[in-house]
């Protein structure tokens, strides 16, 4: 359930623990009087949005007063203005929220089960919206006509905020062009080779999907997965090693790809079908440990390499050749949004500026040199094309102040009785 309804609704109801109060006036507003159980109705609520999951507070059920007190003091001033909200803009606003909570849920089942856990009904969570879309309309109107025309943004404040707001300001897209040199583990020998042509030769013998269940039934080392016929159901980026979701990636619905180091050791993948979750895929894997001690030999040699790099001793051609056994897929310039990729290389990349060498980065299955040639974009934006966005922002900082500011000077012509403390 991607929704809960008690954040979708200003008014719901009331906690247990407020069901046992007897119910009296919290406060006065002209005509009309504000019940203590409309007070903790809403202070639940207030509760609910921060977070908290202790008992309503004093602070809480204060502010929940004010909160109607303010609506009320804008029902009253609608009524002495004429200004009427018709049951129809009303209901058309329940009914689109109403279809957009729905939308939330995979089916009618679901959102009527929901409904039921909060010991709701569908026609009480109209209700409560009806309440809540009269008071905005209410509200808009006020502010339409006392306040909105009254609020101007000047040149200079947009500059001044654009100024003293640097670390805020939307910056463009990082386009870098870099390359990579990506060695594997160095796994242990003679099992590494082994395991390797051992899934060469299988592969050679799968004709079809059955095939390949029965296969990996027979021949996997992945206990999870070995009874579905290595099944690892819908695999989604960031849910597996790199170099396996490389592969995936590579594959056509009903291919099967060459062998696959990871940390693991080696995978035979079939890519079954792709969608909306992901990529349908099976493998069969066969185990290598990573042999420690060639893994520290490998990264004090490529702490070398990179310090050889940043000095200029050596090019990136030169540094790639001395990993010949390994693959190169990614040793050619690509061209990156810096912030698509996953955040421990973005983050190194952000240090880097151009012709500049990373670190040697340690993966699960491998390490990472990273070059970067040329980086465009990046940059915070100038004001020609945040002028719109400041100016809104500003508008409605001075809505509010000037809102509040209203409803303080319609407060002191309006009766109004607080009777509760909270």
């Amino acid at each position: 359930m991607r929704w809960s309804l008690w954040f979708a609704s200003v008014s719901l109801l009331v906690s247990p623990a407020a069901a046992q109060l007897i119910d009296g006036v919290a406060a006065e507003v002209g005509n009309d009087v504000i019940l203590l159980s409309e007070v903790e109705e809403r202070a639940y609520v207030l509760k609910l949005r921060s977070g908290s999951r202790v008992t309503v507070s004093p602070e809480e059920r204060r502010a929940a007063i004010e909160e109607l007190v303010n609506e009320r003091v804008l029902q009253v001033y609608a009524l002495e203005q004429g200004m009427e909200v018709s049951q129809e803009e009303v209901e058309a606003a329940v009914e689109r929220v109403v279809e957009d909570v729905r939308s939330g849920f995979s089916n009618d089942e679901e959102f009527f089960a929901a409904l039921r856990a909060e010991n709701m009904t569908e026609s009480m969570l109209r209700e409560n919206y009806r309440r809540e879309f009269r008071d905005k309309l209410v509200r808009d109107r006020v502010i339409a006509a006392e306040i909105f025309d009254k609020v101007d943004v000047s040149r200079r404040e947009i500059q001044v905020y654009y100024d003293e707001h640097q670390d805020e300001i939307e910056r463009t897209e990082a386009e870098i062009q870099m390359r990579q040199l990506v060695v594997c583990m160095p796994l242990v020998e003679p099992r590494a080779t082994q395991q390797r042509e051992f899934l060469e030769n299988l592969r050679n013998l799968i004709t079809g999907p059955a095939e390949f269940r029965n296969a990996a039934k027979d021949h996997s080392e992945d206990t999870g997965s070995v009874e579905r016929g290595g099944d690892l159901g819908w695999v989604t980026p960031g849910s597996f090693f790199e170099e396996f979701e490389r592969s995936v990636q590579v594959l056509e619905p009903g291919q099967m790809s060459e062998p696959v180091q990871s940390r693991l050791g080696y995978h035979l993948i079939y890519l079954d079908e792709r969608g909306e979750r992901g990529s349908r895929v099976y493998h069969v894997l066969r185990t290598v440990p990573i042999d420690i001690p060639a893994q520290r030999d490998l990264r004090v040699d490529l702490d070398r390499t990179r310090a050889e790099l940043a000095a200029g001793v050596i090019d990136w051609d030169q540094a790639v050749a001395q990993y010949p056994e390994h693959e190169q897929d990614l040793a050619k310039v690509s061209t990156v949004i810096r912030d698509s990729l996953p955040t421990p290389i973005a983050t190194a990349l952000a240090k880097l500026g151009t012709g500049e060498v990373s670190q040697v980065m340690e993966e699960p299955s491998s390490f990472r040199l990273i070059r970067v040639d040329t980086v465009r974009g990046g940059r915070i934006k100038p004001l020609t094309e945040m002028y719109a966005k400041i100016s809104e922002v500003l508008r409605i900082q001075k809505l509010d102040l000037r809102f509040n500011e209203w409803i303080e000077g319609r407060r002191e012509r309006t009766y109004v009785r607080i009777l509760a403390d909270g």
